[in-house]
């Protein structure tokens, strides 16, 4: 099966600021004493590309037959050669090769001493072909991008500032999980001592899928080269199980910011219907209602659809984002229905509309978190998180308008105070 990567057009990326080297240094398994030269991605989103170093090329593409990744060192790479050409592929066996739809594409050979990696590239024209070509054997060979003019065929990467921040909170995130894991190993170790019962840590069930099947796929491999070999050394086994754990970090903190922007969605959603109920909760802002309810909704409208593009497991893009209009849609119906209401002398005429609204939106948030592969348990802890942070902001926005706040500032203060010195009698 031929292993094909779209490619329409491809962003190169020059500038790498620290939390996004990190990044690209743990996800391509990088040595961190190399130095990164370019980036060429064939999406603006996704890291999936050729990365150059000034000691190897690295390549990591998603392709229908799985993942495509590699590496050839410069120093082990002699007479290395990079030439693209036209190739007719089909995805079909050669017995029915004749009734099958062949897909024009480019073939990128890269031949060197140690054999010959292949990648078939759809989309790109025969100019894109070539300038692709020529960065990547000027960037292996030369250390630098060829001097000519890319505009109109190559795209510099953007909104890498941005990029460089929520690189950020993932580096954050893998910290947090490589925490959590050494804890939870201590912790079995601990209770194995005292009990003599072996724990065994199930995996966090929102590890992306490409990051289980990349492991079990180094797993197999390594098994493999086991029994011809008989044994691996201590070193390649190590560096195996790094890798695995790396993966399975980096999939953790993905993950985890997935899951906070889908929660800061829906408490941005919810604020904008308390507005609805409470617009005098804006009292000491400089927003008024209508202005909130406007920013509220364009936030989680951005947020939910972060959320449906970057889930990789998603696989009809446009059921989500169906679902986000839907919601949309039921929100205004409340909003429209609930002013009726109170501007009404028969305000239950408009209840059927308000019950039908809501109900809607509780149907679309569910239909949004399965679609986007989210399992009932992880949701289930989602909604309990949602409820705790909407009465706490609700809280404390009714203590931010409460004209006697500072009395009970004094009042909780004196407690505290009497409450220590009684603390004090009792040693």
């Amino acid at each position: 099966m031929t292993q094909l990567i779209k490619m329409k057009t491809f962003y190169i990326q020059r500038k790498f600021p620290k939390n996004t080297a990190k990044q690209i240094y743990s996800y391509f398994d990088i040595p961190i004493d190399e130095e990164l030269l370019c980036g060429i991605w064939n999406s603006s989103i996704f890291r999936h590309g050729f990365v150059i170093t000034n000691q190897s090329l690295y390549w990591y593409f998603k392709t229908k037959n799985g993942m495509k990744t590699g590496k050839i060192q410069k120093e082990s790479a002699s007479n290395i050669q990079f030439e693209i050409s036209p190739y007719i592929s089909s995805e079909n066996s050669v017995a029915s090769q004749a009734n099958s739809i062949a897909e024009e594409c480019s073939k990128l050979e890269i031949r060197s001493d140690k054999g010959t990696e292949e990648f078939y590239i759809t989309g790109l024209t025969e100019e894109k072909g070539r300038t692709l070509c020529d960065i990547l054997k000027f960037g292996f060979t030369q250390n630098e991008l060829p001097q000519i003019d890319l505009a109109g065929l190559v795209k510099e990467m953007p909104l890498v500032s941005l990029r460089n921040f929520t690189d950020k909170i993932l580096n954050l995130g893998d910290a947090a999980a490589e925490k959590i894991s050494t804890f939870k190993d201590y912790l079995a170790k601990g209770i194995y001592e005292i009990t003599h019962i072996k724990f065994v840590i199930k995996q966090n069930e929102e590890d992306s899928e490409d990051s289980k099947q990349e492991s079990e796929n180094k797993q197999d491999f390594a098994e493999k080269l086991d029994s011809l070999t008989g044994s691996m050394t201590d070193r390649k086994v190590a560096e195996t199980e790094n890798k695995q754990t790396s993966s399975k970090a980096r999939g953790l903190a993905f993950s985890l910011l997935m899951n906070f922007i889908d929660i800061c969605a829906s408490l941005f959603f919810i604020a904008g219907i308390v507005v609805i109920f409470r617009p005098e909760l804006l009292k000491s802002s400089c927003l008024q209602p209508d202005q909130f309810k406007v920013i509220a909704i364009a936030i989680y409208i951005l947020s939910k659809i972060t959320v449906a593009f970057y889930s990789k497991k998603v696989y009809k893009k446009i059921l989500p984002v169906i679902l986000i209009v839907v919601s949309i849609l039921s929100y205004f119906l409340f909003s429209y229905s609930f002013n009726l209401s109170q501007n009404s002398n028969q305000p239950n005429v408009f209840l059927p509309f308000i019950v039908t609204s809501c109900i809607l939106e509780l149907l679309s948030y569910f239909a949004f978190e399965y679609s986007c592969g989210y399992r009932s348990r992880t949701l289930f802890k989602k909604i309990i998180v949602i409820i705790i942070l909407s009465f706490a902001i609700y809280v404390a926005a009714k203590f931010a308008i409460y004209e006697q706040k500072n009395e009970f500032l004094i009042a909780a203060r004196i407690f505290w105070i009497e409450l220590y010195d009684f603390c004090r009698t009792l040693k």
